[in-house]
């Protein structure tokens, strides 16, 4: 019996080591304790531990997943969340990204969250970038099929599906987005988005700018929507070869629900030859529009049969009173509301309007690593980049403790930025900010 006990014990021992690889996270799991995430061996245990999928996690630094394209036969990440197993938990990004993950999956429900459902739970403050995913169906960067409200995140690299509801930042989405965002190139067959590929739930103040392929419902922003959408915008092309005319810069089809002052801009184009529309590509079930718009000289379309949006030149796009002669909230007037959700700056967006809490608030690391190199001719400044940095500027003041001026001469090339050497006389200091 003796003996019966120990190879029991064994046995017991080597079925938990398969059941969670990686490393278990400090803290205990509860939203007084949440587990620290920290390094990638920590999401791997989330990723392998289905008993800690209903948990509370906050990540507390920058996460490097680059081997994950060398995980499980090539396959990589294994998605967090499935079918039979939700994840029902609380992720808190902490301001903080996970970059270069992998996933290349023959099965549905990928991204780092393959399937999520909602108990009044939240992904938040996180950031998929320089991402690889793919998979069948219910693919996106963050989340697969998302159940579960999301809040600040936004991804970049490049999503794929074979068969349908594939989106830049979510595959398809039944709770609210807020105040994110995605630059992720997608390819698809059915619901293809740059943020979602299929929503039936409200999305607000959100953008994506990525280019978008695929089949059938093809949208710059939502590839199939039914739901709610406000103050959001889309600048990716989109092309497809849809029989249906599916395709849209903004969604390919709508359904019900309502979409209220957004744009688009991206080229629009069905290789069958059959009517592009610049905004909305059809109408399935009545839908309620209010003041939207899209550029005809970005799109190449100059009407929309549905009159879900109007057109209007880059010029005309890139002026304020289009918007605040309508309904637009814009900064620095309050006959459309005091929230002052949208601005137009030449130096931000390419000059068309873009949303304050993304663009203005969002709170970057000081580029580090700040080198200067000087010839007779040229100054040359070049500095580590910073994740989530979509451009910088370079401020300068003749001395140290002044008061430091954005430098408009010289040029950017990505992270290094070049101009004219100061005279011999002149003294120059210079801090660089990341956007």
């Amino acid at each position: 019996m003796k003996k019966i006990s120990i190879i029991f014990s064994i046995t017991f021992i080597l079925i938990a080591g398969l059941w969670a690889d990686g490393v278990q996270p400090t803290g205990t799991g509860t939203e007084a304790d949440p587990y620290e995430v920290t390094t990638l061996s920590n999401l791997l245990w989330i990723s392998t531990n289905q008993v800690s999928w209903d948990k509370h996690y906050i990540q507390t630094a920058d996460i490097d997943a680059s081997t994950t394209s060398n995980w499980n036969g090539g396959a990589g990440f294994s998605p967090i969340g499935n079918y039979s197993a939700k994840f029902t938990g609380n992720y808190d990004g902490g301001n903080h990204t996970i970059s270069n993950l992998f996933i290349n999956s023959s099965n549905f429900y990928s991204g780092l969250f393959g399937y999520t459902e909602s108990n009044h739970n939240v992904i938040k403050d996180l950031g998929i970038t320089d991402c690889d995913i793919s998979g069948t169906s219910f693919v996106g960067a963050l989340i697969g099929n998302s159940d579960i409200e999301i809040e600040h995140c936004f991804s970049s690299g490049s999503i794929s599906a074979t068969v349908n509801s594939v989106g830049g930042l979510v595959g398809k989405n039944s709770e609210k987005i807020l105040r994110s965002f995605s630059t992720c190139s997608v390819t698809g067959g059915y619901e293809a988005g740059g943020l979602v590929g299929y929503s039936e739930y409200q999305i607000n103040e959100c953008f994506s700018t990525g280019n978008i392929v695929g089949t059938g419902n093809i949208g710059g922003f939502v590839g199939r929507n039914e739901a709610s959408v406000e103050n959001c915008f889309s600048s990716g092309d989109v092309s497809g070869n849809d029989f249906y005319e599916k395709i849209g810069g903004f969604c390919g089809s709508v359904s019900g629900g309502s979409i209220w002052l957004c744009y688009s801009l991206g080229d629009v184009y069905n290789y069958n030859n059959f009517t592009d529309h610049g905004f909305i590509g059809t109408e399935i079930g009545f839908t309620n529009y209010l003041s939207n718009f899209f550029d005809s000289e970005a799109s190449n379309q100059q009407t929309d049969d549905l009159e879900s949006a109007t057109p209007k030149t880059s010029a005309e796009m890139k002026t304020v009173s289009t918007f605040t002669d309508e309904w637009w909230d814009f900064a620095d007037e309050s006959a459309n509301g005091v929230d002052d959700l949208w601005n137009i700056d030449p130096s931000v967006n390419d000059g068309y309007p873009y949303l304050v809490a993304l663009f203005e608030t969002a709170s970057l690391p000081t580029p580090q690593n700040l080198a200067i190199s000087i010839s007779d001719t040229e100054i040359t400044l070049s500095w580590d980049a910073v994740p989530g940095a979509s451009s910088y500027k370079v401020y300068s003041c003749a001395t140290p403790n002044g008061v430091f001026e954005e430098n408009l001469s010289g040029s950017f090339d990505a992270e290094s930025w070049a101009a004219l050497s100061p005279s011999e006389s002149a003294k120059l200091f210079y801090h660089v900010t990341a956007l």
